[in-house]
């Protein structure tokens, strides 16, 4: 796609050749993505503008020339960033981030980042990390960061917009705030809308204002609600592969596996030597068995440990095919080993490595999770019913009332509630235990919809063909056994 060509002649174009179904919704969105083309271009231009600006005041000798040329770059870049950036949310399969992707690619700009959001941030503390034991530096490194990103920076593109750590709660507003000012434009896909981002997280009321700046400074549009056709689209026209995904008890899927494993290495699993990742922080990753870019490992040894994001960042960067044995069944009971399930597929899939799986149990991606029965979900929603109705206690309603017929600092202090936006303290701390934990159910359900999702695209031709041009796969020897199932053409 060049740079010059829109959205919206591009979705039509794939809406023509039967790529995709005529939607409504999209094509709204895609309008709204051809109207941030234009914001692109005018970043680019008032960047330019500046950079002048800024030669023209080092120079200059008038305090007061340099007052008002800093005046004017803090403050016009701000009022242009309003409506700067356009935040799409909605259910898995949609469509976000097909769309978003079209907009990237043709956005006219070559200084543009398109990131999944848990690496961006990774990145973010790594810097700020080495800016707070930089000696001699007092600064705000969240300023720092922004201001940096923002010189090499007019597009800022995120896959995947969901916030669950505490450390990113806290530093969002003032690293966005710092980006928006600076007219970088931005653009976010998630699941949740704005309001229900965090939801009941650790000291939340320090996250609210992110909230805000993000609801005033970009267009939020639900894509869900806005929708006329029901397709997950990446289901719709898969070729899905055979022999990627195995199921057996006794050990026969992990043989499975194990059998394609060799053919893709062009080695033995005996022979395979055990090989090293390095992570951050100094520690290193073993793994009992790897060559030439392809990986054979435990679940347990890869999803048991202490590992996040940024160790299976490394893994995806090093190894263009991960074949991963013994997958249990992934519930609420092992909810740690779920969730990194969920964050090793997410790094795979956005470096487009592939992924091989032998299970115990789950015939196919769908059956992968099995979290909770209706019964359970009937009793937390029951708990945090309970719990939102408690807010609503005639104490809690008086308190409400006043803040909004006067404005009392104590007003509610006097009353002998201390309200807050989301619970108030004379509610007892199971009620907020409640809340918490539905609301941390349903990030895990929404993260285990679009992993299923994933894992489905995973096992199509389409996708193991990208595997061609992951670094790892370039340095790959002679052509290898074709894998039964798999096309010649998509074997290594």
């Amino acid at each position: 796609r060049s740079l010059s060509s829109n959205v919206r002649d591009e979705y039509d174009a794939l809406v023509r050749n039967g790529t995709l179904t005529m939607d409504e919704g999209q094509r709204k969105l895609a309008d709204i993505f051809d109207g941030l083309h234009q914001r692109v271009v005018s970043r680019e231009r008032m960047s330019a503008l500046f950079a002048g600006l800024a030669v023209w005041r080092s120079r200059g000798s008038d305090s007061n020339l340099r007052s008002f040329a800093d005046f004017v770059h803090s403050n016009v870049f701000r009022w242009f960033s309003r409506g700067n950036g356009v935040y799409v949310y909605g259910g898995v399969g949609i469509g976000k981030s097909l769309l978003m992707d079209i907009f990237f690619e043709t956005a006219p700009t070559t200084k543009k980042r398109r990131v999944h959001f848990h690496s961006f941030m990774l990145d973010v503390h790594k810097k700020a990390h080495l800016l707070q034991t930089t000696p001699g530096y007092a600064g705000d490194p969240m300023r720092t960061i922004g201001l940096i990103m923002a010189k090499d920076t007019s597009l800022l593109c995120f896959d995947e917009f969901q916030v669950t750590d505490v450390g990113d709660a806290m530093v969002l507003k003032r690293l966005f705030d710092t980006l928006l000012g600076q007219g970088v434009v931005f653009v976010a896909t998630s699941n949740r809308p704005p309001d229900d981002l965090y939801a009941n997280g650790l000291n939340r009321d320090f996250f609210v204002p992110f909230i805000h700046l993000l609801k005033k400074q970009c267009i939020v549009y639900n894509l869900q609600q806005e929708r006329t056709v029901e397709i997950d689209y990446r289901r719709q026209h898969l070729e899905v592969l055979s022999g990627l995904w195995f199921s057996g008890a006794g050990g026969s899927a992990d043989a499975d596996a194990t059998r394609v494993f060799e053919a893709l290495s062009g080695s033995s699993l005996s022979a395979a030597p055990p090989d090293s990742v390095d992570l951050i922080l100094g520690r290193r990753l073993q793994l009992p068995h790897a060559v030439t870019g392809v990986a054979w490992v435990p679940f347990k040894e890869l999803c048991g440990g202490k590992l996040g994001a940024s160790d299976y960042l490394a893994v995806a960067e090093k190894y263009h095919t991960i074949v991963l044995v013994g997958v249990p069944p992934l519930t609420l009971e092992n909810h740690d080993e779920t969730r990194r399930f969920i964050v090793l597929v997410d790094e795979l899939y956005e470096h487009r490595c592939r992924l091989v799986v032998s299970t115990q149990s789950a015939a196919m991606p769908d059956d992968v999770f099995q979290l909770h029965t209706p019964e359970e979900m009937k009793r937390m929603e029951a708990a945090a019913l309970a719990a939102e109705q408690a807010e609503e206690s005639e104490a809690a309603i008086k308190a409400r009332k006043a803040m909004e017929e006067e404005d009392l600092s104590g007003a509610t202090e006097r009353l002998g509630v201390k309200f807050k936006k989301r619970h108030h303290m004379a509610s007892g701390s199971g009620d907020v235990a409640a809340l918490r934990e539905l609301s941390a159910l349903k990030d895990l359900t929404f993260a285990c919809h679009r992993c299923i999702s994933r894992l489905v695209e995973m096992q199509s031709v389409d996708y193991h063909l990208t595997a061609l041009s992951h670094p790892a796969a370039l340095h790959v020897g002679p052509a290898y056994t074709p894998v039964p199932g798999l096309p010649a053409q998509a074997s290594l």
